[in-house]
């Protein structure tokens, strides 16, 4: 699979968006304080409405989407149906993004970037999803992105009340990290240096029972179940470098019927994808 595109903003994005918020070095390079997330929500809502003509308003307390990172992953499912040679542009395909957020990222990027994608965007947080719905709203694309709560009361990740009878040809998902309030302190405390940026989050986008590697094993099991005659590819960022060593050992297990497509690509600390899915 061809690597992902470089991200090169134009050179005057500081200054004509929010100058308010930037400034100027000695060498003459504008710059903003990448802790401080209202500046952080400008500089995603600039690189939006420049480059794909999208609105989006994102409360500070939720996370604040990088926006070149969610590119790379919304690219990355686009190259998957080329390579499979699943799509066309006369085919409708139907997506599902699991735990969409406030900013329902994936969906806008997406579908904003080809005509022949839907979405279901789906997230436990009632207003999360009330966000979600305005942002859809705001663009125009309340007929191809549905945004649903997710109330079930099952431990499944995808619950099949919610999906019915409909088929998908892939799901994306970006999980939380932790598995508890002090899980997030010690990560924290055993960082040296001061971030880079800020990280925010509301509890259900930062944390979910067991951590981010018992959501992607419930991920693999529900892959097996439902793949491929009601979800036919799975995918899911990981997010934390000792979970994907743990799980990618655990892939590595041969099962009949499964195929795997890896993918890295350093952020910090370590972004990958894993996607499976049966034949």
């Amino acid at each position: 699979m061809p690597p992902l595109p470089i991200y090169r903003p134009p050179e005057n994005l500081l200054q004509v968006d929010f100058v308010q918020l930037s400034k100027q070095t000695r060498n003459s390079v504008w710059t903003i304080d990448f802790r401080n997330p209202k500046a952080l929500r400008e500089l995603s809502a600039a690189i939006l409405w420049i480059h794909f003509q999208l609105r989006l308003e994102v409360p500070l307390d939720s996370l604040l989407p990088p926006i070149p990172n969610r590119l790379g992953y919304v690219y990355w499912t686009e190259q998957l149906s080329n390579h499979q040679a699943l799509a066309t542009l006369s085919e409708t395909v139907h997506a599902i993004d699991i735990g969409t957020g406030a900013s329902c990222i994936y969906p806008l990027l997406a579908c904003k970037r080809k005509k022949n994608v839907n979405f279901l965007a789906l997230d436990i947080d009632a207003r999360q999803v009330e966000y979600a719905i305005e942002n859809v709203a705001r663009n125009g694309l309340e007929k191809r992105i549905s945004v649903i709560l997710n109330e079930s009361t099952s431990a499944a990740i995808l619950p099949l009340d919610i999906l019915g009878s409909n088929s998908f040809r892939f799901c994306m998902c970006n999980p939380p990290f932790y598995k508890n309030a002090t899980e997030i302190r010690l990560s924290r405390a055993q960082k040296s240096d001061l971030p880079s940026q800020t990280c925010t989050g509301r509890k259900t986008e930062m944390m979910t029972a067991g951590g981010e590697l018992a959501f992607l094993r419930q991920l693999w099991k529900e892959s097996l179940e439902l793949s491929p005659h009601k979800v036919e590819w799975f995918s899911s960022l990981v997010g934390r470098k000792e979970d994907y060593l743990i799980f990618l050992r655990e892939l590595e297990q041969p099962v009949e019927g499964v195929e795997l497509d890896l993918m890295q690509q350093q952020v910090a600390p370590i972004l990958a994808q894993t996607i499976v899915s049966r034949y």
